[in-house]
């Protein structure tokens, strides 16, 4: 599925001071205050203390207007919502989860019209969710970056288990001006990282062998630099 990634529409969120989530390197919010961290919650916006995700896609009821699965709220999926208006158990289609599909829906409906279902903190079909280091990247620096940056500080660093080393000044000649989370990325496309895997860079090339980086995971990695690497 297709979709401007939520990682960035978050970050020009924060740059218009629409919805900041973080202060800080390190900080995470409850953005809508209903008890769940944005990097866990399924709707960031609006709270949902129960996390109900009726069609099980990583986007929660309340905040999630796409019944067809295009990763876009349309004409499409208000023409879903009206033929189960008034039916009990129209689970996908009850985003307030009262019972049934009513106006208070077409309500939760209309305000994400034209506009991407959520947004969502984990990983669902319409994008990455919010990446940090502790949950999403550090696995699989720590995975497939050992023993060289989880204890041998190779390049000065152990981004495998040390969060703070990634913001250290890179000093790959390759990644002037970058620090060491951005720079991973760098080598990783390169083929240099993880060092001596034999990789290309490229996940397709290399999904035969288990030493380099899926395509997922140089996704994860990608979403955690654009997001401003959060903790």
């Amino acid at each position: 599925m297709t979709g401007t990634p939520f990682f960035t529409r978050r970050v020009v969120s924060v740059l218009l001071g629409l919805a900041p989530w973080a202060t800080a390197f390190g900080i995470v919010n409850d953005s809508d205050l209903d008890g769940i961290v944005d990097s866990d919650d399924n709707c960031i916006e609006i709270a949902n203390a129960d996390q109900r995700d009726s069609n099980e896609d990583g986007v929660g009821n309340a905040c999630d207007g796409d019944f067809d699965g295009s990763c876009l709220v349309s004409f499409e999926d208000l023409g879903i919502m009206k033929a189960a208006f008034f039916l009990p158990g129209a689970t996908d289609t009850d985003m307030n989860g009262d019972g049934q599909t009513n106006f208070a829906d077409l309500g939760s409906l209309k305000r994400g019209f034209f506009l991407e279902p959520g947004p969502s903190g984990v990983v669902n079909e319409c994008g990455l969710g919010f990446v940090t280091y502790s949950v999403d990247t550090q696995p699989v620096y720590f995975e497939k970056c050992d023993p060289c940056h989880t204890e041998l500080g190779a390049g000065h660093h152990n981004i495998g288990t040390t969060y703070n080393d990634a913001l250290h000044p890179a000093l790959n000649p390759d990644c002037a001006g970058l620090n060491v989370g951005q720079c991973t990325i760098v080598r990783i496309r390169s083929g240099d990282m993880p060092d001596g895997g034999g990789c290309t860079g490229d996940p397709d090339r290399d999904s035969s062998n288990p030493a380099c980086l899926t395509r997922t995971e140089q996704d994860l990695i990608q979403g955690w630099i654009d997001a401003g690497l959060p903790e």
